[in-house]
């Protein structure tokens, strides 16, 4: 059996593929399988893929069917003994294959995570972007195997949600894929990793180099946010499906409420009213189970009124306005908090000031009343003496 299966779905990127293709064919680890899934590629991408004489590339062609479709398909094909998932415009560390795959074998895990590291496609500059880091992991978790669920707890939902960066094995994946026909789409599919995987473990090392660009596939659907309801609604099957709902109940409500609202504020302006009326109409779905429920009331206040506020507010103005301003109060009292501590601190200081001052006046007295006692006159022309004697 081929010890690993890269899965690259391809689409337009002939001035990334070599790059993308060489790290992974350069790999330490050479029992591996590299799955190209051309998606209808318009450019010079095929004719790059096909330039290659490396019996380990599999070049699947189709038509444009997007990337879930593309990563499904890579899927369905692959024979690794583990899967890993690479976009076409990025690459690997040289080693990391080798790595990834000692890791999982020693630890018998259902899937490895490690880091991404961002890297600006001009300057080639690497970008610690602090989402890929995945610092809850390296707090809880660094270096040992860990149950998502049981050990991560509060905190699991808030992980970074990418398919790459992470050593998937084969019979762990089983039937899972992702969501076709919709953005978002590694959301649902890692999610459901989470919750299904009993044996993880975290690899704090940058393995993963993410190439940031303007014209990126993932940086050009605000039309289809709404997307994210749909996908937020999958969500919560899935932690049904795996027994976990209850438990993780109040960290789905936060989700589901506060990502709706952080994609609302990246929307396109022309486009924010529908999306607004979009989020209105789910969370009325949702209003009577959720208003009842004594894990909403617990919420932070500020969740509780991105709900309210998307239920009463007649448009998507008065929606971010509410909300916005509670942000900046909430920024101001934080500002006015440490101009209070400051003006403490000043006033500490001052105090501290004067007494040291009143220290320093009394010595001073102490030393004027050595200077003028008799015994300092006696004592004074020796030491006159004993400097001339030194001389």
């Amino acid at each position: 059996m081929v010890k690993i299966s890269v899965i690259i779905p391809v689409y337009n990127v002939e001035d990334y593929l070599k790059e993308c293709i060489n790290s992974v064919v350069s790999q330490s680890l050479k029992d591996i399988e590299i799955i190209c899934i051309n998606d209808g590629s318009t450019d010079n991408s095929l004719n790059i893929l096909n330039s290659y004489d490396d019996k380990r590339i599999r070049i699947i062609d189709q038509e444009n069917k997007g990337l879930a479709a593309s990563r499904n398909i890579g899927l369905d094909a692959a024979v690794g003994e583990y899967v890993c998932f690479l976009d076409s415009d990025d690459y690997l560390e040289t080693s990391a294959l080798q790595e990834l795959y000692e890791i999982a074998q020693s630890n018998s895990t259902d899937f490895v995570v490690f880091k991404l590291i961002n890297f600006d496609d001009k300057t080639r500059e690497k970008i610690i972007d602090d989402y890929y880091e995945n610092l809850i992991l390296k707090e809880k978790a660094d270096g040992k195997v860990f149950n998502p669920v049981d050990d991560i707890g509060e905190n699991l939902l808030g992980l970074s949600v990418t398919a790459p960066g992470n050593l998937f094995k084969n019979e762990f994946i089983g039937d899972m894929r992702f969501p076709e026909g919709l953005i978002f789409e590694d959301n649902l599919f890692y999610t459901e990793a989470l919750l299904k995987a009993k044996r993880v473990y975290f690899y704090d090392k940058h393995l993963y180099f993410r190439r940031v660009r303007s014209d990126s596939i993932t940086q050009s659907h605000t039309e289809k946010f709404s997307d994210w309801i749909d996908i937020s609604k999958l969500i919560v099957e899935l932690a049904k499906k795996y027994g976990c709902y209850e438990k993780l109940k109040d960290q789905l409500y936060k989700k589901r409420i506060v990502d709706s609202y952080y994609l609302f504020t990246h929307v396109k302006e022309e486009e924010k009213e529908e999306f607004f009326q979009k989020i209105k109409a789910d969370f009325n779905d949702s209003r009577e189970k959720y208003e009842n429920d004594e894990d909403f009331k617990n919420l932070p206040f500020y969740v509780r009124l991105m709900f309210k506020s998307a239920l009463y507010c007649e448009n998507h103005i008065e929606y971010e306005s509410i909300n916005l301003r509670h942000k900046l109060r909430k920024r101001q009292t934080k500002i006015n908090n440490k101009i209070f501590r400051l003006e403490y601190e000043i006033d500490v200081l001052k105090n501290d000031n004067t007494e040291l001052k009143k220290e320093i006046s009394k010595y001073k007295k102490q030393n004027n009343a050595i200077f003028n006692s008799r015994s300092w006159k006696m004592v004074k022309p020796l030491s006159q003496i004993k400097n001339v004697l030194r001389r």
